[in-house]
């Protein structure tokens, strides 16, 4: 079964990963968009007939719940996405001791 996740400030056109040539979300003929991010494969293996609580419960506990609030966070003004910390360290040699 696959499963996509979505929140009101994370919108499936957010989280979508198959364009069209033009740059355009490739949609199902519904109008959601062919691939997310958050579109998970969720398997039954130890259940073959779960019931609907079983199912439900599966679903919520397979959530990417923590990537979703940090997603949603990373859209708040004042804060920074740029990582500017981290470009001043790319293409350096930083020589250390793993003892120490």
């Amino acid at each position: 079964m696959v499963v996509r996740y979505w929140t009101d400030k994370i919108t499936e056109e957010m989280l979508a990963k198959e364009f069209e040539p033009n740059g355009k979300i490739r949609k199902t003929k519904y109008g959601y968009p062919v691939r997310c991010t958050t579109d998970y494969n969720l398997t039954f293996y130890d259940n073959l007939y779960p019931t609907d609580e079983e199912v439900d419960y599966y679903i919520k506990k397979n959530a990417p719940t923590a990537w979703l609030k940090l997603r949603e966070d990373a859209l708040e003004p004042g804060i920074k996405t740029d990582l500017g910390s981290v470009k001043k360290i790319l293409n350096k040699e930083l020589d250390f001791d793993v003892n120490d």
